[in-house]
């Protein structure tokens, strides 16, 4: 049995990270690593502390911005990079 790439590995984890997304209208994961090490994960959604779109809008999703895009959602890269932040402050 042949081992996976951590290349592969940290996709893997990205995907399944996006089924923890609130978003309705998409759902995506990001791993953030340095060499073999992951620093930090994160998914789309809305900050800590406010609405839940599946929760509160299950069948359509929040309100769209100028461009299309979610209202509401941190991008998951950015809920990476800040939680890899706020845990470094500690």
């Amino acid at each position: 049995m042949s081992k996976i790439s951590f290349d592969e590995l940290y996709m893997d984890l990205a995907q399944n990270l996006a089924t923890k997304s609130h978003c309705v209208k998409m759902k995506v994961g990001a791993v953030i690593s340095k060499d073999t090490r992951i620093i930090s994960l994160g998914y789309n959604g809305p900050p800590a502390g406010t609405h839940n779109c599946d929760e509160e809008w299950p069948v359509d999703g929040c309100a769209r911005d100028r461009k299309g895009g979610c209202s509401l959602a941190l991008h998951a890269e950015a809920n990476a990079i800040l939680y890899a932040a706020k845990i470094k402050l500690h």
